[in-house]
């Protein structure tokens, strides 16, 4: 009797976990933080958006858009999976929230593991990564794949690092040799605040 009252029990909170985690991952959140880093010239506002897979908050992901013209930023920065790696899925969400901001805002784009996944396997994706990146194509739209760019109002060097696949294996985190960072995208340059754009945080 004892054991039905926990299994049952089990049951229930991973039954309320389970709705929490579906709640949580369709849920638009908007996050403000203030914070002073050093060596900038002058202050700037951006906004970093990730993980929306595709998602559409509002008609033509509206939601997203307003919000970002609140915030009235200097500059957008996209920090990966604004698409979702399944073969045949239109990435037009994603797509459309890049062409809906990038005429008004410069936009500075690193991958995720889900673009890079795009990438790696072009004939199992039907050239969806080519795709992307000839759509989100603009002069307001800086791709950062293993590449930097100083924005040299603020005296900022924005770094994009894409990290391959291994990086993200559920349930283990694989070390990172020492310098691989480095072999990637070089040394900091220490004449600027250096702004690294990486989708996992695991490696922070």
């Amino acid at each position: 009797m004892i054991l039905k009252m926990l299994l049952i029990g089990f049951i229930a909170v991973g039954l309320v976990m389970l709705f929490v985690a579906m709640i949580d991952s369709n849920r638009f959140v908007v996050v403000e933080e203030e914070f002073t880093l050093p060596k900038i010239e002058k202050s700037c506002k951006f906004v970093l958006i990730s993980d929306l897979h595709n998602k559409v908050y509002g008609k033509n992901n509206e939601k997203v858009v307003e919000a970002v013209k609140r915030a009235n930023p200097d500059f957008v920065l996209i920090a990966g999976d604004l698409i979702t790696s399944h073969v045949n899925e239109s990435m037009e969400p994603g797509i459309g929230l890049v062409k809906a901001l990038r005429e008004q805002y410069k936009i500075y784009y690193a991958l995720g593991n889900h673009e890079t996944k795009l990438k790696m396997y072009p004939e199992k994706f039907c050239g969806m990564y080519d795709k992307l990146m000839k759509e989100v194509a603009h002069p307001n739209v800086t791709m950062l794949i293993d590449e930097s760019c100083v924005l040299g109002d603020y005296m900022i060097c924005l770094t994009g690092l894409e990290l391959e696949r291994a990086y993200f294996a559920r349930f283990k985190k694989k070390e990172m040799e020492k310098g691989h960072i480095e072999k990637h995208i070089g040394k900091i340059q220490p004449q600027y605040c250096n702004v690294l754009i990486a989708h996992n945080p695991d490696y922070f």
